[in-house]
């Protein structure tokens, strides 16, 4: 299959406005250059969610007994808060470096790229890299949190799940047909988007984040993506491709994902080194111990 070149890549002077990363209402102002708020178009991931939910204490009681959590259930729990607000953290820096690409404003070592894009100039092809190695650790850290929710015996959130969807469907939006090892990525990540807030839903006795009506608006979205991702799967190279089928959780997803961006980057001459790393932040050994 031929790839598309660097110069099938449309190159507009003025690119899309790429959604903004809103400021905190808390913790005072932040350092980091934005879009402008009134040119927002979709909000950071995660974001509504402003406050540190506390670890359980000793004296708070689960839901399906009497007992109180243990002091190991409550260390692991702890280790995966800190694993969840670090991911969140990564994504949103990535995603801002992700919008200063697109806007041609590379002034981090994060937007290191080839040759061919002149200072001052939008850089697609790594402003969509940016931006889907951030969905992904914002993936991870929600993943998180509702492992470290079902071990408290909490409900998990779709909430969360929800909040990843205004930024995919831009991804999907703006990134177009031409680099289409990236357009099937991002279809895969609604998908898993979707399915991760129909488990996080099912799990609610009374859910408020996400209502009936939108729960099955959702169902039907990614019933319509499934055939399409399909298409595109079969259009591309296969080292670009990713079975589902035969992925068991977020993390197995997340790992296939950074590997098809590596091969990505190195096939189209991208300097980029993917920053999230899940030797250090993946909880496949602290859930193992969980179940001992």
């Amino acid at each position: 299959m031929k790839k598309p070149r660097a110069s099938d890549v449309p190159n507009t002077s003025k690119p899309s406005i790429p959604p903004s990363t809103p400021s905190y209402r808390k913790g005072g102002a932040t350092n980091m250059s934005r879009v402008s708020s009134s040119n927002s178009l979709v909000n950071t991931p995660g974001e509504a969610i402003t406050g540190t939910p506390s670890v359980p204490g000793s004296s708070e009681r689960t839901t399906n007994g009497p007992e109180p959590l243990s002091k190991s259930m409550m260390s692991k729990i702890t280790l995966l808060r800190e694993k969840e607000i670090y991911l969140r953290s990564l994504g949103k820096r990535l995603k801002h470096n992700g919008d200063l690409a697109l806007n041609g404003r590379q002034d981090t070592q994060a937007a290191v790229t080839n040759g061919n894009t002149r200072a001052g100039e939008p850089n697609t092809k790594l402003g969509y890299v940016l931006h889907l190695e951030g969905t992904l650790a914002f993936m991870m850290s929600f993943y998180v949190q509702d492992l470290h929710r079902t071990l408290a015996s909490k409900a998990a959130d779709p909430g969360s799940w929800g909040s990843l969807l205004p930024l995919l469907d831009f991804l999907r939006r703006k990134e177009g047909r031409v680099l289409r090892p990236l357009h099937a990525v991002t279809m895969l990540l609604q998908v898993i988007a979707y399915d991760e807030i129909t488990k996080a839903y099912t799990t609610q006795d009374n859910p408020k984040d996400v209502t009936l009506q939108e729960f099955l608006k959702h169902r039907r979205t990614r019933e319509k993506i499934i055939p399409q991702l399909r298409e595109y799967n079969a259009s591309i190279d296969s080292s670009f491709r990713a079975n589902i089928t035969l992925l068991t959780t977020v993390e197995d997803i997340a790992e296939v994902v950074l590997g098809i961006l590596r091969r990505w980057c190195a096939d189209e001459g991208i300097d980029y080194n993917v920053q999230l790393n899940l030797r250090e932040v993946g909880v496949k050994n602290i859930m193992a111990r969980a179940h001992h």
